[in-house]
């Protein structure tokens, strides 16, 4: 045999030994264990995930997605490293129920935040309460389901003066703070979303605020609404309730007069 030849036959064996070990190594690498998260219990979006509610599984690599949670998995959150599991899921809360057996799964998990505020609330208390709005008075209050805003009465009425002289005058005031917002619609009824805080969102117009309120709240916002109009104003995160005895504007011949204070609170 040619020398020429014998080095080609030894080149080829070492090519296919080098194939061989490549494609072993590559399939060894794919059914190697690898420690994943699996819920260990039923978890719905009102519960906080604790480490009881996840338990470790083995499972191949090639059955690893990219969105599960490995259990050696490290994380670098501001500088100080941490496991995936305090990183992504304790403290967290699931955003969609899951199940027992479930692989625990990034995009299943949320902050708090995130989550619909009345699904954290216990509504058997409270009513909806629909309110007409117009798209300067939502959008400028910049309100959204989950928000809360003030509620105010406008009220007109007409009345004679100390000399029996006519009088118009103007009552307003916020009479109800903190009222939850439940949805905000537009007019053809479906859900709004305000597009200067979802730079994504279709541009639509609210037309509606449906409210949720107690009993209590329900009776006097309806018996105000029989004798006035009610608006709302929005509040800032950071918003702290006022007392205020409302504000009169009063109209007789004598002029206009400005009366920052309740003395019509009782005549309407």
């Amino acid at each position: 045999m040619k020398k020429g030849n014998t080095i080609s036959i030894i080149i080829m064996v070492v090519i296919v030994i080098v194939a061989a070990l490549a494609f072993f190594t590559l399939q060894q690498s794919q059914v190697a264990p690898t420690k994943v998260y699996v819920w260990a219990v039923d978890a719905h979006e009102t519960k906080v995930i604790t480490i009881e509610d996840v338990v470790e599984k083995t499972i191949p690599a090639d059955a690893v997605t990219e969105d599960m949670i490995k259990v050696n998995d490290k994380v670098n959150m501001n500088g100080n490293v941490v496991s995936a599991l305090e990183a992504y899921v304790l403290g967290k809360m699931v955003n969609t129920a899951v199940y027992s057996g479930e692989y625990v799964t990034a995009n299943a998990l949320v902050t708090k935040e995130d989550i619909d505020p009345f699904k954290l609330m216990d509504l058997s208390g409270y009513r909806k309460y629909a309110m007409g709005t117009g798209t300067i008075q939502a959008v400028g209050g910049n309100v959204e389901a989950g928000d809360v805003i003030d509620l105010i009465i406008t009220v007109q009425g007409q009345g004679t003066d100390e000399e029996g002289e006519p009088i118009s005058w103007t009552y307003t005031k916020i009479f109800m703070e903190n009222v939850l917002v439940y949805k905000v619609l537009t007019g053809s009824g479906d859900d709004y979303i305000d597009h200067i805080e979802h730079e994504d969102a279709v541009y639509t117009t609210p037309s509606t605020l449906i409210l949720a309120v107690t009993p209590a709240q329900l009776e006097e916002i309806m018996s105000r609404e029989s004798i006035g109009t009610i608006s709302f104003i929005g509040r800032f995160d950071d918003s702290v309730d006022a007392e205020s005895n409302g504000f009169t504007v009063e109209i007789g011949n004598d002029g206009i007069e400005f009366i920052p204070d309740n003395s019509y609170e009782i005549q309407y």
